[in-house]
């Protein structure tokens, strides 16, 4: 017992030995890695999907229209989209709409909203801007709920939007687990 001992330390002590386990010690932590990668890509596709944005009204306090009312319009604002809604012509302080603004997310955490008056011969005017926790919103139709404006630092109003998530599923065997079979529509079940 004891010469098998003594050899079987030996054979440890061999470079060779160490590179293998060494190898086999990257493999591991190569698996964990993998692991911990799959977790981060699993939590963005979680994060992405449809974003639907449907302006109900606003409640104006910045005029940017002396002598006539003005043509607000609703834009949403995904890291570097920006999606345009209806304007509402003559709208003035008291907007209101029956529109909807469709757009991809990402993984992007939050988003802008900016009401613009919408100008016939210079640039659309920022009447004001607010955001969007997009990590406080529940999947599928949140209930309209009142943002704020603030234009230049100082309150310019508030949004009445009502909002709707729709994440990506991921495929079976990663968190959501559905017994729901798809079919294609060209191809019959057999």
């Amino acid at each position: 017992m004891f010469s098998k001992s003594i050899l079987f330390i030996n054979i440890l002590s061999f470079p060779v030995i160490n590179i293998l386990s060494f190898s086999v010690l990257n493999v591991f932590n190569f698996k964990e890695n993998l692991n911990k990668t799959e977790l981060i890509l699993i939590k963005h596709l979680k994060m992405s999907g449809t974003l639907i944005f449907k302006p109900i009204e606003a409640k104006l306090t910045h005029n940017t229209d002396i002598f006539t009312k003005m043509n607000p319009y609703v834009q949403i604002i995904l890291g570097e989209k920006k999606v345009q809604g209806e304007v509402v012509h003559h709208g003035g302080k008291n907007p209101k709409w029956e529109d909807s603004i469709t757009i991809h997310r990402n993984y992007e955490k939050v988003c802008f909203i900016e009401v613009k008056d919408k100008e016939k011969i210079l640039s659309d005017e920022v009447i004001g801007v607010g955001q969007i926790d997009l990590e406080a919103l529940k999947e599928g139709d949140n209930p309209p709920q009142w943002f704020s404006l603030h234009y230049k630092q100082k309150s310019a109003g508030e949004i009445l939007i009502e909002t709707n998530w729709t994440p990506y599923h991921l495929p079976h065997g990663h968190g959501h687990h559905s017994h729901h079979h798809h079919i294609h529509p060209h191809f019959k079940n057999s």
